[in-house]
C-alpha cells in the first residue's frame, strides 16, 4: 500500500498526475492467453489501488502482453542492482528472466518516472516459485494447442 499512500500524497501537489500501469507476462504461452493475462494483472492492481484510496480515474492500464520482455542481460543487471537479492541464486537465469518478465510497471505521468523493476526475493511466495517443476515454453504451447485452456492447465499441473 506504499505505492498508493505516496501516490496520494503526491495528488494533493499536483491533481493531474496519473499512474499508468503496464502489464506484461512472460514468453510461454500463446499470444492471445497471454494478453488476456496482461490485461487480467492489469486490472487486479488497478482494483488494489483503488481499494487503497486512488482514484480510478487516475490510473490508466496498458496490457502487453509477451511482447515487451527484458532481455537476459537486463535481467541480469537488473539482479546486480536487486537491493532484496539472495546471497545465492536458487533459481536458474531462465526462471528468473520469466519471473521478472511477469510484471506491472508502475509509470508517474506526466513526468515519466517508472517504478523499481526488481523481483522481491523476500516474499513467501518465491520458495514455491522458485520450486516449482516449471513446464517449458514448447511444452505449454503444444497442451494448449491441443486441448482448451482447462484442459491444458490440468494437463500441465503436477
Amino acid at each position: 500500500m506504499q505505492a498508493a499512500e505516496e501516490f496520494k500524497k503526491y495528488l494533493e501537489y499536483d491533481s493531474a498526475a496519473q499512474l499508468k500501469l503496464v502489464a506484461n507476462t512472460d514468453e510461454r504461452d500463446s499470444r492471445r492467453r497471454n494478453q488476456a493475462l496482461s490485461e487480467r494483472r492489469a486490472a487486479r492492481v488497478k482494483d488494489y489501488l483503488v481499494a487503497a484510496g486512488v482514484p480510478a480515474a487516475s490510473i490508466q492500464t496498458i496490457a502487453q502482453g509477451k511482447d515487451y520482455q527484458l532481455s537476459g542481460s537486463e535481467v541480469r543487471g537488473l539482479e546486480q542492482q536487486n537491493p532484496d537479492k539472495p546471497s545465492r541464486m536458487r533459481a536458474n537465469w531462465q526462471t528468473i528472466a520469466w519471473a521478472y518478465n511477469r510484471r506491472v510497471d508502475i509509470v508517474l505521468l506526466p513526468k515519466g518516472t517508472a517504478s523499481a523493476q526488481f523481483f522481491p526475493h523476500h516474499v513467501e511466495d518465491v520458495k514455491l516459485l522458485r520450486d516449482a517443476e516449471w513446464q517449458s515454453r514448447r511444452l505449454v504451447e503444444k497442451a494448449g494447442q491441443m486441448q482448451g485452456p482447462e484442459e491444458a492447465v490440468m494437463q500441465l499441473v503436477p
